[in-house]
């Protein structure tokens, strides 16, 4: 007996592939990595020009570097964890 398909929030990891495939997609995800690949140089560059990165101005940058690394390499297996892992805690507390 085959096994039933994940389906997370709708969709399943069939439905995620198919929107990862997707033109918009496909420019969306690239815009993520290329977002944090320029902040990640502009922040090397301002620190090898002798440039002082205050501390909250450099864990803001640092979050929104990570973030939009992690939106680019996003997978369904993600969704699923998040998504599982939410309910279990739900389940706890119930």
């Amino acid at each position: 007996m085959a096994e039933k398909p994940v389906v997370i929030k709708g969709i399943t990891a069939e439905d995620f592939q198919q929107w990862k495939h997707n033109p918009v997609s496909k420019v969306v995800l690239a815009y993520f990595a290329d977002y944090a690949d320029a902040l990640t140089h502009d922040t090397v560059t301002v620190f090898l020009q002798g440039g002082a990165l205050v501390e909250p101005s450099q864990l803001e940058r640092r979050g929104r570097i990570l973030a939009a690394k992690d939106a680019s390499e996003l997978e369904f297996e993600s969704l699923r964890s998040f998504y599982e892992g939410e309910e279990s805690s739900a389940a706890e507390n119930s």
